[in-house]
């Protein structure tokens, strides 16, 4: 078994296999070959700790493009290459976060063993950062994204894939960070809208979690007031407080703390801000991300060359991160709602800010053990030497 995707019930995993079998065997067989290359490349080395403290790992000496090589190292990474496009396709297929956090997890460590080696790590980082997004990892993400612009930035050099600091989510310090130098013909400054569309994203899915917390918060408000009620509350101690609208006031600034309300319209606001300004870089990036055949393949001619510049970078877009924003259906709403209105929430009759979605389905989104197979029951251990454990109690299928 793949152990790669939560199914709600068994019936349901059974109805899911024919479309699921193919990619579940293909996990199955890498995850296999990477066991056994993990003890052959050890073996080699003379042992898990000489092979952590080899120049070859510590300097990301292993070949990322390694053609029909069968030397054991060589191996070892197309194995694991493998197994992340196996992931990944799992992940795509079933709309799943833990298929996709894994993907990432693998290629994470991929990166790290070959970054002396890699080649065009700019072109592929939204696809990585994309199957973190889809994973839920999106401090991780957030992080990443940040990360290849301090290293550019900086003057000293920095730690591979340092992710050390956790960027602020609601902040919007990439503005400056990312500022586009207008004499620039960086390749990040030229195509950075590639990086809008990932930070709207994972600011939408924080968003969507203020959301859930203000509704909380107003559940428990309500709550609270009911026992200042007559007759609903007439044996609680609430009670006390009933007609003292200026202590029932008080309570209240300290309930709602967080400024959750302002918090959400920040947050619109930016994600506005930031898919305008794709939208004025790059207008089929997001109409292909709410519907694929808007950016029709193939996007070269016969020859090789690109047909449509934008046409092609919005094919890109869809096949690296796509799948981060086609796993709720809610996340392509709000493409649509901003491409119909200009905003990502739905204003109410009486002004008050929603999801998109409702606030079920936002509900959904965020609660991690929808799709994470449950925190508590499936436990992932991220190691450098390829060997992802998982720990199953017997509630996932």
């Amino acid at each position: 078994m793949c152990w790669a995707v939560k199914y709600c019930s068994k019936e349901c995993q059974k109805m899911a296999w024919k479309k699921h079998k193919s990619v579940c065997r293909e996990i199955s067989i890498f995850i296999g070959a990477t066991g056994q290359y993990v003890e052959i490349v050890l073996n080699e080395f003379g042992g898990s700790e000489k092979f952590y403290n080899s120049e070859m790992v510590k300097k990301g000496l292993f070949k990322y493009e390694t053609g029909g090589s069968k030397i054991p190292c060589d191996k070892y990474i197309i194995i694991r290459r493998c197994l992340v496009d196996g992931y990944s396709r799992a992940g795509r297929e079933n709309q799943g976060a833990l298929a996709f956090r894994l993907a990432a997890e693998n290629m994470l460590d991929v990166m790290c063993l070959t970054y002396n080696k890699m080649w065009a790590e700019k072109g592929k980082r939204y696809m990585y950062c994309g199957m973190m997004v889809a994973g839920g990892m999106d401090q991780e993400a957030l992080s990443l994204l940040y990360y290849y612009y301090h290293r550019k930035q900086s003057a000293e050099p920095l730690p591979y894939l340092d992710m050390s600091k956790d960027e602020d989510i609601e902040g919007d310090d990439y503005l400056k960070l990312m500022s586009k130098q207008e004499d620039s013909s960086d390749w990040a400054s030229e195509f950075q809208y590639h990086d809008y569309m990932l930070i709207a994203l994972i600011k939408y899915k924080k968003m969507q979690e203020l959301f859930v917390q203000k509704q909380k918060v107003e559940a428990g408000w309500d709550t609270f007031v009911l026992g200042t009620d007559p007759n609903v509350g007439r044996e609680s101690v609430v009670m006390m407080i009933g007609g003292k609208t200026l202590v029932v006031e008080k309570i209240k600034t300290f309930v709602f703390v967080d400024n959750l309300a302002q918090r959400i319209a920040q947050q619109a606001d930016q994600i506005q801000k930031l898919l305008t300004d794709v939208m004025e870089e790059n207008p089929k990036i997001i109409p292909g991300m709410i519907n694929k055949k808007s950016i029709p393949y193939p996007y070269h001619d016969h020859q090789g060359y690109d047909i449509d510049g934008d046409r092609h970078e919005a094919c890109v877009a869809y096949d690296n991160y796509g799948g981060a924003w086609n796993v709720s259906k809610s996340y392509t709403k709000a493409l649509q709602l901003f491409l119909d209105t200009g905003r990502v929430i739905v204003i109410s009759g009486d002004g008050t800010s929603l999801p998109v979605e409702g606030m079920l389905q936002a509900a959904f989104d965020v609660d991690p053990s929808s799709d994470l197979g449950m925190k508590m029951d499936v436990k992932t251990t991220w190691r450098n030497d390829g060997k992802t454990t998982w720990c199953n109690e017997g509630k996932m299928t």
